[in-house]
């Protein structure tokens, strides 16, 4: 018995870290996105200064929005990832702790997932 229970809590811990593990890959491809999205702005600044053009005011609202947007979705994706951390942490110590606090976090957790839901599509793109 003690050793099924030693099996399943590895089971859960290595679960946790492929999970963990997968967010940071996540994280790390929207940040090379993110980068790339930079670089290329940078490039095409570049092109513009050697050519003596300007951008239109148009176009700078349009690249300040595009850019704002990349960050909004990036700090959504790390949140998320973090509160996805804490919802295993606490089913984890579901066994240990009272009913009634389990049910608050959860109701909390729920919560936070309908609020990211009716975020701005553009930005609140989540995996579960």
């Amino acid at each position: 018995m003690v050793a099924e229970l030693k099996v399943d809590l590895d089971n859960t811990y290595y679960k946790q870290k492929l999970g963990a593990l997968q967010q940071q890959e996540e994280l790390s491809k929207n940040e090379s996105k993110r980068k790339k999205m930079l670089d290329v702005y940078t490039e095409f600044h570049l092109v513009l200064e050697e050519d003596s053009a300007r951008m239109t005011t148009e176009q700078l609202k349009e690249l300040a929005e595009a850019l704002s947007i990349m960050s909004a979705k990036s700090s959504v994706l790390e949140e998320g990832g973090e509160r996805r951390a804490l919802i295993a942490e606490n089913l984890q110590a579901e066994e240990d702790s009272k009913p009634s606090s389990t049910k608050r976090t959860q109701t909390m957790h729920t919560k936070i997932d309908s609020q990211l839901d009716a975020c701005d599509p553009r930005v609140a793109i989540h995996p579960r």
